[in-house]
């Protein structure tokens, strides 16, 4: 069992390649097929704006025949080539705003999928360095746990050694059975909780579960260290919290006088994490203007408000330039040709289309509304948002201290009653129970610091300051 949970843990141990949580974000940003997906659809979403705007341009056009006639006539037979050719430019003068407000329309939801594109990092990011030290914590859980089975394993064994001396009691080894079996349950529930937070991060990273079936390696290199495919093979470190603390509106020069926040959020050793000022937690703040969520939703409303404009604009006439030059050559025995050029406006007037362009203007014109909704929505959950993660972030700040003071006194606790016990003075219940219970307090320190870490991390994101791995 040792040298499973030894194999298992081999991320914690100090061999492996180091991954950073900076690198597994910078890993993340790169592969995670999630966010290469809304990349490429940003990228779409902004070829279909060019496209947009090259309707507003003139298209010009040619087309020509071809062909043999054969004239028989008496007892003649004559053979002759027809040639036909045009060239055709047109050019919209006026088309009620429909091309331009269509073309308008086009570039917004290129910026709302670019803008969906930077949202997609912040929350692929900000998964990452949950997943990241959620396995720390577990493994920390597992770690724990291991050490708690093999102190029952020994006391199983002294137990057993002093029934046969005549010494102990039946009592006392049927109760370190029990313990032991209870710990050996929590033991293999830890190690797939264990397993199932390294496939999340795995996940993540954009690693194709195949290459860490077979033991491969990652094409990815730094310097002349290759990095594995599998998690397993990894040795992932505690990081520090988010590296800065960004508020949540500009501050005037009086506010910037009266208040100042920490250029960092101070590392998990130190016993006095951040404080954030009330007044970053007031919902009358302006918001993040660079927020992804926002930016979205205010050009997918601009979007729609363009989309509802374009399609009234087809109930109104259109007008065209059109210029045509032809060369033609009939198919008459006289073999004649010649060529012509003219310029013409051409008016199109809309009279009866079965009301399929009112109802779909009337369809827009809900749409816009439904979009400008959407975008109060957005803004009202994008406050609620920024006042929780700082919240979050001074509850899991409390847990985290008072987790660790707990881990620690149980450590001293444990300590002192392992000694009683070797003197007689402790029952073997007060020793088991103090064992139990320092697995426990450790693990959920761990679990504290993970829930920490990741909340500065939520903070970042919350503001929109996460779209890209942040640089410490």
């Amino acid at each position: 069992m040792f040298a499973k949970i030894v194999a298992l843990l081999a991320l914690c141990t100090s061999t492996g390649y180091a991954l950073t949580l900076q690198e597994a974000l910078e890993k993340a940003y790169q592969n995670n097929p999630t966010l290469s997906a809304a990349k490429n659809q940003a990228n779409a979403s902004r070829y279909q704006a060019y496209a947009g705007r090259g309707a507003l341009l003139p298209t010009l056009s040619a087309e020509g025949t071809w062909g043999v006639t054969t004239y028989d006539q008496n007892s003649q037979t004559d053979t002759i080539h027809p040639r036909t050719g045009a060239l055709t430019l047109t050019q919209p003068i006026f088309t009620g705003g429909n091309l331009s407000y269509a073309a308008a329309a086009a570039n917004y939801n290129a910026k709302a999928a670019g803008a969906d594109a930077a949202g997609a990092a912040g929350s692929i990011l900000l998964q990452t360095v949950a997943a990241y030290t959620g396995t720390l914590a577990a493994a920390a859980q597992v770690s724990a746990t291991e050490s708690l089975v093999a102190s029952l394993e020994k006391q199983e064994a002294a137990a057993i050694a002093r029934l046969n001396a005549g010494e102990g009691t039946r009592t006392d080894r049927a109760l370190t059975v029990a313990r032991l079996k209870t710990a050996q349950g929590n033991l293999a529930t830890a190690i797939a909780a264990y397993q199932s937070a390294s496939q999340n991060l795995q996940n993540l990273l954009g690693i194709r579960g195949e290459e860490t079936e077979r033991g491969e390696e990652d094409k990815t290199t730094q310097g002349e260290q290759s990095v594995p495919a599998a998690i397993s093979s990894w040795q992932l470190t505690w990081p520090e919290p988010a590296p800065a603390l960004y508020v949540s509106h500009p501050k005037t020069e009086e506010e910037e006088e009266k208040e100042s926040l920490p250029a960092a959020y101070p590392s998990p050793t130190t016993v006095t994490p951040p404080q954030i000022p009330a007044s970053n937690l007031s919902p009358a703040r302006p918001l993040p203007v660079a927020h992804p969520t926002l930016q979205a939703a205010e050009a997918r409303a601009k979007a729609a408000d363009k989309t509802y404009k374009s399609q009234r604009g087809k109930l109104l006439p259109s007008l065209n330039a059109v210029a045509t030059t032809a060369y033609g050559e009939d198919t008459s025995t006289a073999r004649t040709s010649g060529t012509q050029s003219s310029v013409q406006l051409q008016l199109n007037i809309p009279i009866f289309k079965g009301f399929s362009e009112f109802n779909t203007t009337r369809a827009a014109a809900a749409n816009r509304l439904a979009s400008a909704d959407a975008l109060r929505a957005a803004k009202n959950t994008l406050e609620a948002n920024i006042i929780n993660s700082n919240n979050n972030l001074e509850a899991y700040k409390t847990t985290w201290q008072a987790a660790s003071a707990a881990a620690e006194a149980q450590q001293d606790y444990t300590t002192s009653i392992e000694k009683t016990y070797s003197y007689g003075e402790a029952s073997l219940l007060d020793l088991l129970d103090a064992r139990q219970s320092l697995a426990a307090t450790k693990a959920a320190a761990a679990k504290a610091k993970a829930d920490y870490i990741t909340s500065t991390y939520a903070v970042l994101e919350a503001q929109g300051q996460l779209q890209t791995p942040p640089q410490r």
